[in-house]
Formats: C-alpha cells, structure tokens, sequence
C-alpha cells in the first residue's frame, strides 16, 4: 500500500496498465491519490478504478492514454489530468473508449 494514495493494485495486461485505488476520507472528501509512475508502463493506456470512501463499489473509472509525467503526483477526485482520457461508465465499453482515447494522444 502507498501511504498517500492508498494504491491498492496494478496490472497489465494487452498493453493496458490498471491501477485501483482505494477511498480515504478526509473533512475535504479523499484523500489525494499518489500515482508512482512506472517507467515500463507509462507509455500503455491506463485504467484507473477508483473506490469508494468505505471501499465496497466502484464509484469511477477512467481510461487515460498514458502517463505523461516520470515521478510521483498526486490526483484529486475530479483533477484536470483526468480530463486528458475518458471516464467510463461501463466496462463493456472498454475497448471502445481504448480506440477513442488512444485516437486523443
């Protein structure tokens, strides 16, 4: 487990990297999220599954094109860097949103 954004697993697997965040409340809301750019994986698409605060469902998904930065950040919930993919409302439109965020980098 990371301490600041609790990343609770990675995967890849045909050239997608997911990575699952657990939910950390705070008085704001979440804790921010630390992302640890791997550098092996930081040129694949990445699926982000965000819990939620209590860590039974899934509250989001986001298909991202890659990772443009090579240290650690952070993420906020709704943070602008999310805007550079797509976020996904099922899974069974995985692929789909692939090809459309793939088509955006």
């Amino acid at each position: 487990m990371e301490e600041g954004g609790a990343l609770a697993c990675g995967y890849v697997r045909d050239g997608i990297s997911a990575l699952c965040f657990r939910g950390r409340p705070t008085l704001e809301g979440y804790d921010p999220l630390a992302v640890d750019p791997v550098s092996l994986e930081r040129r694949l698409v990445m699926l982000l599954v965000l819990l939620d605060i209590h860590n039974r469902t899934i509250q989001d998904f986001h298909v991202i094109p890659n990772i443009d930065r090579s240290s650690r950040f952070t993420l906020k919930l709704k943070d602008p860097w999310l805007h550079r993919g797509e976020r996904l409302t099922t899974l069974s439109n995985l692929w789909a949103t692939v090809g459309r965020v793939c088509g955006m980098s």
